[in-house]
């Protein structure tokens, strides 16, 4: 690539969803989980998966944990995502957020891992556009 190949660049989470279902939500110290379910999300990630599958031109940008996210990765690569973007490390483990719901509420716990680096991307200028979805607001302005 060079110059301004690509439409647009996306920067943000691609993040393991880890879905807990329970009767209800409570305070209490323990609470029954009746499901789990694991999910790949993130606003990248799920940018990525629609927007593959309307032929529309990107460049995806995040740091992952090779630890936590090969699946994913293949995932992404087996839908022709390019994934050059995508920093991965093995110093942590995540992003992960874990959602518990009850059917009418919901928690969120998110395990942002190697997200906390706010150096995961560099303006490399192969875009015209860049969306900057998630990340510390004065880290992303160094990249516009």
């Amino acid at each position: 690539m060079s110059g301004r190949d690509i439409f647009l660049a996306y920067a943000g989470h691609i993040n393991i969803d880890i879905v807990l279902q329970v009767d209800h939500l409570t305070d209490d110290i323990t609470n029954k989980v009746s499901s789990v379910e694991e999910q790949f999300g993130g606003t990248a990630g799920n940018f990525a998966m629609v927007a593959s599958s309307l032929k529309f031109p990107f460049l995806i940008y995040s740091i992952v944990s090779g630890r936590s996210h090969g699946k994913y990765l293949e995932f992404l690569k087996g839908k022709g995502i390019d994934s050059s973007g995508i920093t991965v490390t093995e110093d942590s483990f995540g992003p992960i957020c874990y959602a518990v719901n009850d059917g009418l509420k919901q928690k969120y716990y998110m395990a942002e891992g190697p997200m906390t680096n706010v150096v995961y991307m560099k303006n490399d200028n192969h875009f015209k556009y860049l969306h900057l979805s998630t990340g510390d607001p004065s880290s992303n302005l160094d990249l516009s």
